[in-house]
């Protein structure tokens, strides 16, 4: 900034100057001021003037060669100042001397008689100026704007007009007598530039002395990061008045200067960047600026080797340790939303229709180039901090904004190629973890293309590397987890394959309930790194649960040394893995078990002595297709027996036989054709489960869903079509029908589903079966209340909710008859084919099996039960044989509900209930 404090202007001044202006002799300007009062006291004079500058002007003044004699100008001007000096630096300083002069003419003085409150007025608005970082605030509202004071008062006796002409003319003057400037001057003519005495509303620069002070940057390249950020508030300046030729001239200029330059200010990581490169020393902050320079060229999609030495060389000038610690201070800031609503966007439509939420959320694009290249210099350091940074920094870039997309897919490409290249296991959990959070189809196919090369590089298969690089957390045998946190401990423990928990112990060892202080305070470092190990437990449960579950239809075989190792015998993956059941066998042994009490034992509770004594024994994880109902049932009873909740459905898992239907129809299955289900949903089900389908709308044709089995060199297809006319905001059909099942070879020839591998068929078509269990319009309570157009379904609704039970449904019957006799209101509960029928004190009530649905004895009138009441409270203890079916969670729940329906507080199901 020019003036950093005014603290020259206190007491009796030296003199006044003939404008008015208090002239002291501590005023870093003191020599300036003199010369240009006494240019200002001969400009006075008639003979600088001409014949008829006493008339006043028809139209506002632009420059100040209209009104003066340009001789007597230039005599007057370049005597009093190249004779006083020829330096740059005093010119520069003249020209700063104007700009307070031309603050104190214009300042607001009316009314006010006292010459100490007139300066005290007058140090308030120049302080007010001063604080003016952006450049969205450019007009000082303390000028006076010049072509009013020509077009209301003309120049006529008024001798204050003719002072502002002269400082105006005098400044534009001493630009052209400038050889050459320093970096810091240059940026102190700018920051007058943008502050008004240039950039005016009616008073532009003239070509000539754009001409030379661009000239006077173009000599400062390689341009500092300080002079960048100054330059982009002149192009946002000229931006704003680009209807104007010389700010055109200015923006075309600027946008050429600035294009290999990177770093722009607004983000709140960049904004913090400036900040802590401020106050380092000269050579740091140039090593820095080189850096950042060099990041800015990251434009390929990998570096290239020439690129990463250089990027080593400059790291290696500031210091790798301080490196990394900056990086690590700046990468989060990324999450962080901006402070403005789009300064310094070249492209500020972009806010127009964009949510202010969600527009503070938009990075500069070449921010993001610069953010690219940090990234990838950090790459080529093994620092393990880095590798969880780059995760989160992911994340963060590919969160997604309405109309938008992603804040920067760049960034989140360039933090998985990183990741990609780092060695150790954990780099690989972080890309698992990324894999299993992000939606974004391009991000998904680099994170498998960098899992294929680090497992080429280590000589293993990809699944192996999966598997190998899980860390334990520091989790025990029973997936526990104690810390101490000064006089307390922590204790973490997997609740669920979605659910960790974490609780407190007191030093007595008693529970304490809430996050005790003494941890809050000193050891809040500690703690994020706790709850931040939580999270990605919780994360790679999931993944791996899903990834267990998959290999249903991409069979895996290990050998069970290896088994042992990477499951039943790790922390974390144990807790997955010895919930389910495995079928373990070699040439002369084939039986199932699962690892209970640090052995295998069958279903009868007996050890598999043989797998310790036999060599070459081969896993596989058990499906029940393959089993007797004998089998299948003595595994329900062990669980149940021993209050193993399954991390998905193996014992009770649905199965798909052919059917005769099906054999009649040879290459497709209508075992699911003719439901109604809610498009969005039934998409977003397709997708956690790998399917391949678009969203259908009234400007394209019909889309089926696909599935690629590698495997079996097959793919299915299910079909679906647009039901009714009713679209979203963005014309996509809200419902669709579903259609047939058919499967295809490579050819697309199609398949009898007689050679479809049973296995296959069984878990396509379970998944078919959840597309339309979950999606189903017959699962929607408040159906009925929907518009007139969607009557037309009322009849599939009814059929569908209270109807004859899918498979799902049937296994949700003979688990709930298995737990109905353990539970407290089983006096009041009896199962038919297809409810589960409960006797409350005012209504008996029967709960469908498939839909969750409510009828009412006598008359079997609907009731509807909506979201927001209590689910949980009766059945958080209750133990399910398997986790995810939240259905079977519902009808349990609205189970407890109705056998004391006497206790009902919700007014809407009372009055339901009240009527017949």
């Amino acid at each position: 900034m020019i003036f950093d404090s005014f603290d020259w202007m206190k007491g009796e001044p030296k003199l006044v100057g003939v404008d008015g202006y208090p002239i002291y002799e501590s005023d870093p300007y003191y020599t300036q001021h003199l010369s240009l009062d006494e240019i200002l006291t001969e400009a006075l004079l008639p003979e600088f003037w001409w014949q008829n500058a006493n008339i006043g002007l028809e139209s506002s003044v632009t420059t100040i060669y209209c009104i003066f004699d340009i001789s007597a100008w230039q005599r007057l001007s370049q005597s009093r100042i190249k004779i006083i000096s020829e330096k740059d630096t005093f010119i520069l300083k003249t020209i700063f001397a104007c700009y307070l002069r031309v603050c104190w003419l214009n300042r607001n003085i009316s009314g006010i008689a006292n010459e100490e409150d007139k300066l005290d007025r007058y140090l308030q608005e120049l302080k007010g100026l001063n604080s003016l970082s952006e450049p969205i605030d450019i007009i000082i509202p303390t000028l006076v704007d010049m072509s009013q004071i020509f077009l209301n008062e003309g120049i006529k006796a008024n001798p204050r007009n003719k002072y502002l002409q002269v400082l105006y003319g005098i400044s534009e003057n001493l630009v052209l007598e400038i050889t050459s400037l320093s970096n810091s001057e240059v940026i102190d003519l700018i920051d007058v530039y943008t502050k008004g005495i240039f950039l005016h509303s009616s008073h532009s620069l003239s070509k000539s002395v754009s001409s030379k002070i661009m000239n006077l940057i173009n000599k400062l390249k390689p341009f500092s990061v300080e002079l960048e950020i100054a330059l982009h508030k002149i192009k946002s300046a000229a931006i704003i008045q680009n209807d104007h030729d010389n700010y055109k001239k200015w923006t075309t200029f600027l946008e050429k200067a600035l294009e290999e330059y990177t770093l722009l200010p607004g983000d709140v990581w960049s904004d913090r960047l400036l900040q802590d490169l401020e106050p380092l020393d000269n050579d740091t902050k140039k090593a820095w600026q080189e850096l950042i320079l060099h990041a800015g060229t990251a434009d390929k999609s990998k570096p290239t080797a020439k690129w990463n030495k250089k990027a080593k060389e400059l790291i290696t000038e500031i210091g790798e340790e301080s490196f990394v610690n900056y990086c690590l201070k700046w990468f989060p800031l990324v999450a962080e939303p901006r402070e403005d609503n789009g300064k310094g966007f070249s492209d500020t439509s972009l806010y127009i229709d964009l949510d202010p939420k969600d527009a503070v959320l938009l990075l500069h694009d070449k921010n993001c180039l610069l953010l690219k290249g940090l990234v990838w210099s950090c790459s080529n350091l093994e620092d393990n901090r880095l590798i969880p940074a780059f995760g989160a920094l992911a994340e963060t870039c590919y969160r997604k904004i309405p109309q938008i997309g992603a804040r920067s897919q760049l960034v989140g490409n360039a933090c998985i190629y990183a990741l990609s290249v780092m060695s150790g296991r954990e780099a690989i959990t972080q890309l698992e973890k990324l894999q299993a959070k992000i939606k974004y189809s391009q991000a998904k196919s680099l994170i498998q293309k960098a899992f294929e090369t680090a497992a080429k590089r280590q000589g293993i298969t990809k699944e192996d590397l999966l598997e190998l690089a899980v860390p334990n957390y520091g989790l025990n045998e029973n997936g526990l987890l104690r810390q101490s946190f000064g006089s307390f401990t922590a204790e973490v423990k997997i609740l669920s394959s979605t659910r960790v928990d974490l609780q407190w112990y007191k030093p007595d060892g008693k529970l304490q309930k809430s996050l005790p202080a003494e941890v809050k305070n000193n050891y809040s470092s500690e703690l994020k790194a706790l709850k931040r190990h939580i999270s990605e437990i919780e994360s790679l449960l999931k993944v791996h649960r899903d990834r267990l579950e998959n290999t249903y239809l991409q069979p895996r075989t290990w050998k069970y040394t290896d088994w042992q190792e990477r499951f039943s015998h790790h922390p974390l993956l144990g807790y997955l893995t010895n919930r389910l059941v495995w079928e373990f066998r070699n040439e002369t042994h084939q039986e199932t078990g699962i690892w209970h009490q640090n052995q295998v034992v069958n279903a009868q509770g007996q050890a598999l002595t043989w797998l310790e004594t036999t060599e070459e024994v081969n896993v596989v994880l058990w499906h029940p297709i393959f089993a007797d109902s004998t089998l299948i049932s003595s595994w329900r009873d062990w669980l149940e027996q021993h209050q193993i909740c399954q991390p998905f459905k193996q014992a009770y898992r649905e199965i798909y036989p052919l059917t005769e239907a099906e054999r009649t129809t040879r290459t497709y299955s209508n075992r699911f054709a003719a439901h109604i289900l809610r498009q969005h949903q039934m998409y977003q089900l397709m997708k956690q489960k790998g399917w391949q389908y678009s969203l259908q709308g009234g400007f394209d044709g019909a889309n089926n869903a696909i599935f690629h089995l590698p495997q079996s060199n097959l793919q299915a297809e299910f079909y679906v079509d647009p039901a009714g006319e009713e679209v979203s905001d963005v014309y996509i059909y809200l419902y669709v029908a579903s259609d047939r099942v058919c499967f295809y070879d490579q050819r697309y020839t199609p398949i009898p589903l007689e050679d479809v591998p049973a296995l296959t068929f069984s878990e396509v078509m379970r998944n078919v079966d959840l597309f339309v269990g979950v999606a189903s319009i017959g699962n929607d309570p408040n159906w009925s209340d929907r518009g007139e157009n969607l009557h037309n379904y009322d009849n599939y609704w009814e059929q569908y909710s209270f109807g004859e039970l899918a498979m799902t449904a049937q296994l949700r019957r003979e688990v709930i008859t298995r737990l109905l006799p353990k539970l407290k209101i089983s006096d009041r509960c009896k199962i038919d084919d297809r409810f589960l029928i409960v006797e409350g004190k005012r209504r008996t009530y029967k709960i469908h099996f498939g839909s969750g649905n409510i009828l009412m004895e006598p008359n079997n009138s609907y009731l509807c039960i909506v979201a927001g009441w209590d689910k949980s409270s009766n059945t958080d203890s209750l133990f399910l044989p398997f986790e995810g079916d939240n259905t079977l969670s519902l009808i349990l729940s609205k189970a407890f509900l109705l056998a004391d329906d006497d206790k009902i507080k919700d007014s809407s199901i009372l009055s339901q209930i009240g009527r017949h």
